[in-house]
């Protein structure tokens, strides 16, 4: 009795991958975390973390770069996700609201729920820079060297005429005292 395969996963195997785990640090990686947060530089905390003394300074390095890596998966494994972070902290954040509280003789006698702009503003910055919507500093270095046109020798505008008048005309002649020529 011959098979016949049709390309359609039966049921059973059908969607049943593993779950894909984060990867873990290696004993070298945590200890370099460890000390990385003790000591003062990333050479004393590869040398404490048994990295080669050879080159302590680049063994820092990949092993940062190397951590580096790991960390999108170990945060979403954690629950930190970006989709996490922005749904349980960053949306509220756009509706922050703050309490203030009057005073009279040392006593509260009311308070107004205000709209907390500085918090949502903070929010809004923070969203923009997740999804990269401010320029890079080689975009404004780009446009900073674009062509700019000054105007030189422009000439000024005219001053208004003003007529003449005769000194018994102008009350606040300073030959005339305030005095017309009537008085």
């Amino acid at each position: 009795m011959a098979r016949e395969k049709s390309g359609v996963k039966s049921r059973k195997h059908a969607d049943v991958s593993p779950k894909k785990k984060a990867p873990k640090l290696t004993a070298k990686q945590s200890s370099f975390v460890r000390y990385l947060t003790q000591t003062s530089s990333a050479r004393e905390a590869a040398l404490l973390a048994g990295y080669s003394p050879n080159n302590p300074d680049q063994s820092a390095y990949q092993a940062f770069k190397g951590i580096v890596r790991k960390f999108p998966d170990l945060m979403d494994e954690l629950g930190i996700s970006v989709s996490a972070l922005i749904q349980k902290h960053l949306l509220p954040l756009l509706n922050a609201t703050t309490v203030r509280f009057a005073q009279h003789e040392g006593e509260f006698t009311d308070y107004v729920e205000l709209e907390d702009n500085r918090t949502r503003l903070e929010a809004l910055d923070m969203a923009l820079r997740m999804h990269c919507a401010y320029p890079s500093k080689d975009q404004i270095a780009k446009e900073a060297n674009a062509l700019r046109v000054l105007v030189v020798d422009v000439p000024r505008p005219k001053p208004p005429v003003i007529e003449a008048e005769s000194s018994a005309s102008r009350p606040n002649d300073p030959g005339s005292n305030g005095k017309t020529a009537q008085e």
